[in-house]
């Protein structure tokens, strides 16, 4: 999987207004609220964090303005950052909260050195839109490595091979 696709796996938005992704495996259960809030661009944010074997996760909500939409998340191990995403919303009078741009860093924890960084702009929002499903099919070159996030083992883990 390239880096691109790898970061926007990371991207929480599938979180705004759900309990969770059961497709990608992700869900709230688990996740517990800390006892005060904590200011996000001047917003009142709920931040719930979920630590298990491997790290802890926390998201950065605004129940009050922004509709539990996640404006920020992080992910450490072994108190070391390994991924941070910031997602700024505007509000479309149809459809409230939109995302407008979203950073996403991820560090290499044993060094907090930057790995990748990127940072998207989302310049239109269509809604209900007809895409044919052949605008998603991705044909992946020989020798590349991908993750299915469809897929897991007995773990619960994201499966990955090498196209052959």
């Amino acid at each position: 999987m390239s880096d691109v696709f790898s970061a926007l796996s990371q991207l929480p938005l599938r979180w705004a207004l759900l309990a969770g992704d059961h497709d990608l495996g992700k869900t709230l259960e688990g996740f517990t609220v800390r006892s005060k809030t904590e200011p996000i661009l001047d917003l009142d944010c709920t931040v719930l964090e979920r630590t298990d074997s491997e790290g802890t996760a926390s998201l950065w909500v605004a129940p009050k303005s922004h509709d539990c939409t996640v404006l920020k998340y992080e992910y450490h191990n072994a108190n070391k950052l390994l991924i941070s995403s910031h997602i700024r919303y505007k509000i479309d009078n149809r459809w409230g909260q939109i995302p407008q741009s979203c950073e996403i860093k991820s560090y290499y924890g044993n060094e907090d050195l930057l790995r990748t960084g990127y940072k998207y702009t989302f310049d239109a929002f269509h809604a209900n839109e007809s895409i044919p499903a052949e605008e998603f099919l991705v044909k992946f070159p020989q020798g590349a490595r991908v993750w299915d996030s469809r897929k897991r083992d007995a773990n619960g883990k994201v499966i990955f091979y090498t196209v052959k």
